[in-house]
């Protein structure tokens, strides 16, 4: 047996027997990790805060081959706001969603895992709008994850894309209106939105900007095409999506 110590969040957990729990982590240089917290529910237990959804900190884990049971755990950041509001619960459980269906096991993840605490710190503390925020958050992620929507011309004929277009879910960009046929419509204020999403959305995760739009209404347009875009590159539908 040894020990390892990391830094994670909790992504998913399941209970089982009396009082365990297996938690899902996500961790920057070991990926995902699946722990066992033996005992965390019990009423004495002072584990319990470390396997709630959402909960950052640095771990420490026994590991035996590759088993991982948790040790301790020393708090970060709980984002206990989250908790507190419906909306905020529902986005936050979305992104936490995606990251897991985004990551593997022994894959170095500390860009996407610097980009979750981050965010989820605006969605707590702040009181931007969950939506344009989750599209904000989806266009730094499909970039992280290399697939980011083209967006600087029409993915057919290569022209500057005009009104009426499209964007073209399984060809992963914008289409001008000679060459679109199926696909979500988008205007130009759209286009827009979504190229300054992907250029400094960073800086909104970081709660170091506001959106590229004050309306959050100028953002469903580009949620919904993110949403469709980003769960067709991963190959999953989630069904925490239905929420949202």
């Amino acid at each position: 047996m040894s020990s390892v110590k990391t830094d994670g969040i909790v992504l998913r957990y399941a209970n089982y027997g009396e009082s365990d729990r297996m938690l899902t982590l996500l961790t920057p240089a070991m990926g995902l990790v699946s722990v066992s917290a033996r005992g965390c529910r019990k009423a004495t237990s002072r584990r319990l805060t470390a396997t709630e959804l959402f909960a950052a900190g640095e771990y420490l884990l026994c590991q035996k081959g590759e088993r991982y049971t948790l040790t301790s755990f020393q708090l970060g950041e709980s984002y206990y706001p989250i908790r507190e509001d419906v909306d905020k619960l529902s986005h936050g459980v979305y992104w936490l969603n995606l990251c897991e269906a985004a990551s593997q096991p022994g894959e170095e993840c500390g860009r996407l895992f610097k980009m979750l605490l981050l965010s989820l710190a605006v969605l707590a503390y702040g009181n931007l709008s969950c939506r344009p925020l989750t599209a904000v958050f989806l266009a730094q992620f499909a970039m992280l994850q290399g697939f980011a929507p083209m967006l600087g011309s029409c993915i057919h004929c290569g022209r500057e894309p005009a009104a009426p277009m499209r964007f073209d879910v399984e060809g992963g960009g914008v289409c001008c209106a000679a060459c679109a046929g199926h696909g979500l419509p988008m205007t130009e204020a759209d286009l827009a939105w979504l190229r300054e999403a992907q250029a400094h959305g960073a800086f909104v995760l970081a709660g170091r900007r506001e959106f590229p739009e004050a309306d959050p209404q100028a953002a469903e347009a580009p949620f919904a095409i993110l949403r469709a875009h980003v769960e067709y590159r991963i190959e999953k539908h989630m069904a925490s999506s239905k929420f949202l």
